[in-house]
């Protein structure tokens, strides 16, 4: 493969294609942080406006609740911008290193063996040497080292490696070796990179299926048996949330250490370089082994176009996840509206239904009264007409004692329902304490039959010593009136088919009042149970409302990540366009113009590798956010 070739390769990695599309979706993804970003401010008129159509205004019902929420929302946001803070500090140091370890192909010190370069070579470097010392005072301005507490990961070069180097040619330099060390450091990162890449798609589908979320990001049917268990999901979902924390945070230490083992590998090249000056001479006399390194080098260049497609083609497909990222927050925050108008409209629906039952039971309360005047009214006219026919039978002996035996009777029946009468008052003043002030009213009521009852009895004890001695007094008639025995025992019939005729309708009556106290316990738990499943759903309210809250913690790291991005991305065109400049003058296929495109090609590659693992860094971190 040629030169033009590589050079046309290089274009679509860093086209101008490439950077407007990636412009475009970090365009995109700031607008929708802004837009998350203005429901949680407090002095936002828009915000403050669609918080108060969807819940009411919350600052005015429940102050404190708002304050809380505000207080604890801005403090999740400041831990979650400290975490991405600390990632971005490892991964610009990180490229920092890779950069300065890259930088040594342009180094004029290349110079010390001029003796063995042709004047045509000499005079390319000659060339190349302004272009390289701007370069290294670009990658010099970058941001510092960090120091940690590493484990040992580096391996020192065998003796095998010094005597393997002795077979190579001249074009084997020190920066060549560096370069292979530099491309397996960047293999090994890779993987971890990979591999935190497998655990933040995992947590995210974790997350998706705990918000109620397809794979494809559509929301789907929550079929929850009870509240509670919604919020042991949601508990558990937040333990998995703070495992993948912390196997976040195990990444980064990883990534130290491997920033690690990359210097100390960088820092033990310069004996391996003496060695390499050394082994020059007799290289360089070899022309056979130049033709095989030649080989070799174009076989290096095959490999580095194939990354480079590679590249390329993570580079598409990472516009592609972040496209189905932003689409995913975006049915997530529906998914979120809707759960908080359903929350909404059943709590209405419940206390429109609460308020009615309430309604009924007053109904109720009030035919029972009416009932129990009804029923004292017959008993007064049940002792009017007792007292009527008792005067007309003053003088049948017989007569007035089968009326003694019936008024026995008739009061040993009184005491089994007044005793019955007592107990069912005893239950209405029970659930007249539940129902507080609603049923007062009752009570005071209930009291006033009591006394009336009390009322009755002392009165019909009045009757009773009366007729004692009106019997006493008829015992000296009861001859007389044995005529009238016969007229009087067919009224005594009919009274008492009048008598056992009232006693029916009172026992109807207390069957129906018996149903009707049944009917509001029955209301009375009702609404015990209802007002649980009432404060239930106040809890997933406020869960929801802390749901909510972190999902727009990572919107302003996520921000300033995007303007450093952006520069670096300018940088790395600039740096590209010098590049080709650099590479059209050594299009003579020497030996250095070769070496230097290999390096100008790993430099590149290694930079767009660490710009597609920040964005895709950035990306998970925001799925699992949200």
């Amino acid at each position: 493969m040629d030169l033009n070739e590589n050079l046309w390769q290089l274009d679509c990695i860093v086209g101008p294609k490439s950077l407007e599309c990636l412009q475009e979706n970090i365009k995109e993804m700031n607008q929708c942080f802004k837009q998350m970003l203005k429901c949680v401010g407090v002095g936002d008129d828009l915000a403050t406006k669609v918080l108060i159509d969807e819940y009411g205004d919350i600052s005015i019902k429940n102050p404190e609740t708002y304050e809380q929420n505000s207080s604890a929302l801005i403090i999740d946001i400041k831990e979650f911008h400290q975490v991405c803070r600390s990632l971005k500090k490892h991964y610009i140091s990180l490229a920092d290193q890779m950069r300065n370890m890259s930088s040594g192909m342009f180094d004029p010190g290349i110079d010390q063996d001029s003796s063995f370069l042709t004047p045509e070579l000499k005079q390319g470097l000659q060339k190349c040497a302004p272009h390289a010392d701007s370069l290294n005072t670009f990658l010099s301005s970058g941001g510092g080292s960090s120091d940690f507490s590493l484990k040992e990961g580096s391996q020192p070069l065998s003796s095998s490696s010094l005597s393997d180097s002795e077979s190579e040619s001249y074009n084997l330099s020190p920066n060549n070796y560096v370069v292979r060390h530099v491309n397996d450091d960047s293999r090994q990162l890779s993987q971890k990179f990979t591999g935190s890449d497998a655990l933040l798609v995992g947590m995210k589908g974790k997350l998706m299926v705990a918000k109620g979320l397809n794979e494809d990001g559509t929301p789907k049917e929550m079929k929850y048996d009870s509240c509670n268990e919604l919020l042991e999901r949601v508990a558990n979902n937040e333990k998995e949330l703070s495992i993948a924390k912390g196997k976040l945070q195990c990444s980064q230490e990883e990534i130290a250490r491997l920033k690690y083992e990359l210097s100390k590998r960088v820092s033990g090249r310069e004996p391996q370089e003496n060695t390499l000056y050394e082994l020059e001479p007799s290289c360089f006399d070899n022309s056979g082994l130049e033709r095989i390194k030649v080989s070799q080098l174009r076989n290096q260049l095959t490999e580095l176009e194939t990354q480079v497609l590679d590249s390329n083609l993570k580079n598409a497909a990472l516009v592609e996840e972040i496209d189905r990222a932003r689409k995913n927050i975006q049915t997530s925050e529906d998914a979120v509206a809707k759960l908080k108008q359903e929350h909404r409209n059943e709590t209405l629906e419940l206390t429109y239904k609460f308020q009615g039952q309430l309604d009924l039971a007053n109904q109720n309360v009030g035919m029972l009264e009416s009932e129990l005047a009804l029923e004292r009214r017959l008993v007064s006219e049940l002792q009017e007409m007792i007292v009527r026919y008792t005067n007309d039978l003053t003088n049948q002996g017989m007569e007035v004692q089968e009326l003694n035996f019936a008024l026995s009777n008739a009061q040993k029946n009184f005491a089994v329902e007044r005793s019955e009468l007592l107990s069912d008052i005893s239950l209405l003043s029970q659930q007249q304490c539940l129902l507080q002030g609603t049923l007062e009213e009752s009570e005071l009521k209930t009291k006033l039959l009591e006394g009336q009852i009390k009322q009755c009895q002392s009165e019909k004890m009045e009757i009773k010593l009366l007729h004692e001695d009106q019997g006493k007094y008829l015992l000296g008639e009861i001859e007389v009136l044995k005529a009238e025995l016969a007229e009087k025992c067919d009224a005594i019939s009919a009274l008492n088919r009048s008598l056992d005729a009232d006693k029916h309708n009172y026992d109807m009556l207390m069957s129906v009042k018996d149903e009707n106290i049944a009917k509001l316990q029955t209301l009375t738990a009702e609404l015990r149970c209802k007002d649980i499943q009432i404060e239930q759903m106040e809890q997933r309210f406020n869960q929801l409302t802390r749901e909510h809250a972190e999902q727009l913690t990572g919107s302003e790291i996520t921000q300033e990540l995007v303007k450093d991005l952006r520069l670096r991305m300018v940088e790395l065109e600039k740096e590209v366009n010098w590049q080709r400049v650099v590479i059209s003058e050594m299009a003579d296929g020497k030996r250095e113009a070769i070496k230097q495109l290999c390096f100008s090609l790993e430099y590149y590659r290694t930079g767009y590798h660490e710009l597609r693992m920040a964005f895709v860094g950035q990306k998970h971190l925001s799925a699992v956010v949200s």
